[in-house]
């Protein structure tokens, strides 16, 4: 799992800023899974902010969770470790057993290395405290629309890893 110094990713992204203007970013679906609905609103708000960015479903329930993943496919999911009716560890186990790919972003209000265990041996690809690095899961989301480098595949030697 991946975690973020909070004062490298804030010159990233000024870099990122400073280099990009003018460029369109990567197109990205988003789901949001919270049982907080002042959270996800304040969440889809920010991140709709994000050149790109489209938030194609919210819910707060385990199950309706994992089948908005399923008939939406969204490009990032985020989830929360507690929805109603069930756990997002047992989402995103379920979505990984049906092959599905989306990034994956766990947010919690309680921390704990034990969590943290549990969402890596999952698949979840970043975890977040929600109360302090929600900012950090905004940040997240815009590192993941930079559009990919091109590989110049005219040389197909170079294209070979070592």
């Amino acid at each position: 799992m991946l975690t973020i110094d909070t004062q490298r990713l804030s010159i990233l992204l000024s870099v990122i800023n400073l280099s990009l203007s003018g460029f369109l970013l990567s197109p990205m679906n988003i789901l949001i899974a919270d049982q907080d609905p002042l959270f996800r609103q304040r969440l889809k708000r920010r991140l709709e902010k994000i050149s790109g960015v489209t938030v194609i479903g919210e819910t707060a329930e385990a199950e309706a969770t994992t089948v908005m993943i399923v008939n939406r496919k969204p490009d990032v999911i985020i989830l929360n470790i507690d929805l109603k009716n069930g756990s997002g560890i047992e989402v995103l186990r379920h979505i990984t057993r049906l092959i599905l790919h989306p990034t994956v972003i766990m947010v919690t209000n309680q921390l704990s290395q034990e969590l943290r265990s549990a969402c890596a041996v999952a698949g979840a690809d970043f975890l977040f405290d929600k109360a302090l690095e929600d900012r950090k899961v905004v940040n997240t989301v815009r590192l993941l629309c930079l559009p990919e480098p091109e590989q110049d595949l005219s040389d197909p030697a170079e294209a070979l890893p070592d």
